[in-house]
């Protein structure tokens, strides 16, 4: 009993028609059994390749025919010990393009914050660099003041106070 080979996965209600199982009893299968039906990355529910749909048709015969659940587990974990499910070139294209496309949404997120950040810089700069002008004049406008500040000390010691408010210069 194999199904036609697609890789287009299943949602757990076309499952159920095809096999003619209750949804809850595919879901208990799904627990107690390792078969492990990937998600769909938009809607949330379960998909099964058709390689699970074998197992649960194989499992259904199973447990039909007397089998306990843990008993038909341990037959597909002893049949096949790695998975009950292989990843197809469907799925594996569908995981890189999601990654792709989570990577690409954060490169444009950090490049959208950089550039937000950067432009406030460009006023930063600007204001610095006028700062660094400014504090450049300053300084020469300090030594100016200085050198000016030591020859007036130079000259008033040249006098001396006589009485108040007469001075007299001294020679030098």
């Amino acid at each position: 009993m194999k199904t036609a080979q697609t890789n287009t996965p299943f949602t757990a209600e076309q499952v159920s028609k095809m096999l003619k199982m209750d949804e809850n009893a595919i879901h208990q299968y799904c627990r107690e059994l390792p078969i492990r039906p990937k998600r769909d990355l938009k809607t949330g529910k379960a998909m099964f390749s058709t390689q699970d749909i074998d197992v649960l048709k194989r499992a259904r015969e199973w447990h039909a025919s007397g089998e306990s659940l843990s008993n038909i587990s341990k037959k597909l974990t002893v049949t096949n010990p790695l998975s009950t499910r292989v990843a197809n070139k469907a799925d594996i294209t569908v995981i890189i393009e999601a990654v792709s496309q989570a990577k690409e949404n954060i490169l444009n997120d950090l490049s959208r914050l950089m550039d937000e950040k950067l432009e406030g810089m460009d006023e930063v700069v600007v204001e610095l660099i006028k700062c660094k002008s400014e504090n450049e004049t300053l300084k020469q406008k300090l030594k100016l003041i200085n050198e000016e500040n030591n020859y007036l000390k130079a000259e008033l010691s040249k006098f001396k106070a006589i009485k108040f408010g007469l001075y007299r210069k001294l020679d030098s």
